[in-house]
Protein backbone atom coordinates (compact mmCIF):
# COMPACT_ATOMS: atom_id res chain seq x y z
CA UNK A 1 0.00 0.00 0.00
CA UNK A 2 1.91 3.57 -0.83
CA UNK A 3 1.64 5.92 1.74
CA UNK A 4 0.54 9.51 0.14
CA UNK A 5 2.42 11.97 2.16
CA UNK A 6 3.06 15.60 1.81
CA UNK A 7 6.42 15.53 0.17
CA UNK A 8 4.98 12.77 -2.83
CA UNK A 9 2.84 15.47 -3.89
CA UNK A 10 4.77 18.60 -3.54
CA UNK A 11 5.97 20.11 -6.63
CA UNK A 12 9.69 21.31 -6.93
CA UNK A 13 10.49 24.86 -7.06
CA UNK A 14 13.53 25.94 -9.17
CA UNK A 15 16.28 27.11 -6.98
CA UNK A 16 17.53 29.37 -9.99
CA UNK A 17 14.03 30.88 -9.85
CA UNK A 18 14.02 31.61 -6.14
CA UNK A 19 17.39 33.17 -6.13
CA UNK A 20 16.14 35.38 -9.27
CA UNK A 21 13.12 36.51 -7.51
CA UNK A 22 14.58 37.34 -3.53
CA UNK A 23 17.63 39.19 -6.27
CA UNK A 24 15.10 41.73 -7.73
CA UNK A 25 14.10 42.31 -4.26
CA UNK A 26 17.14 42.26 -2.49
CA UNK A 27 18.80 44.67 -5.03
CA UNK A 28 16.05 47.70 -4.27
CA UNK A 29 15.63 46.87 -0.71
CA UNK A 30 19.31 46.80 0.25
CA UNK A 31 19.75 50.44 -1.84
CA UNK A 32 16.57 51.73 -0.21
CA UNK A 33 17.79 50.45 3.27
CA UNK A 34 21.20 52.25 2.42
CA UNK A 35 19.94 55.65 1.47
CA UNK A 36 17.78 56.08 4.57
CA UNK A 37 21.11 54.99 6.56
CA UNK A 38 23.15 57.84 4.74
CA UNK A 39 20.17 60.64 5.07
CA UNK A 40 19.20 60.00 8.91
CA UNK A 41 22.78 59.74 9.77
CA UNK A 42 23.33 63.25 10.53
CA UNK A 43 20.27 63.74 12.52
CA UNK A 44 21.98 61.63 15.01
CA UNK A 45 25.81 63.25 14.77
CA UNK A 46 24.83 66.57 14.92
CA UNK A 47 26.22 67.57 11.35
Amino acid sequence: MPSNTQSDNAKPTGAGRVALSWTIVGIPLAYGIYNIILRTAPLFTGG
